[in-house]
């Protein structure tokens, strides 16, 4: 694989995060608060490829820490709201 297939192969990578954060967000009215936390999960995902490719690799790994917290904040509201009121499964 050049270069330049690489490149372009990056590009469609951040690409589709964009389009999956922009269907998260259509969404948002089943999934609730957790549509917020994915989308935004998935354009720090997208800015960190894109990072990556311009080879600027101290915010890569800064963006990717800030995806996993944001995707942590995700696990933590679904499992938030599987439980019933009472808080005992």
């Amino acid at each position: 694989m050049t270069r330049e297939e690489f490149d372009l192969f990056l590009l469609f990578a951040a690409g589709l995060c964009g389009v999956m954060a922009v269907i998260n967000l259509l969404r948002r009215k089943k999934r609730g608060t957790s549509a917020f936390f994915l989308a935004g999960a998935f354009v720090a995902v997208g800015v960190t490829i894109l990072l990556y490719r311009a080879q600027i690799m101290w915010a890569v790994s800064l963006v990717g820490f800030v995806a996993f917290a944001l995707l942590v904040g995700d696990f933590a509201v679904r499992s938030r709201d599987r439980l019933p009121p009472g808080g005992q499964p």
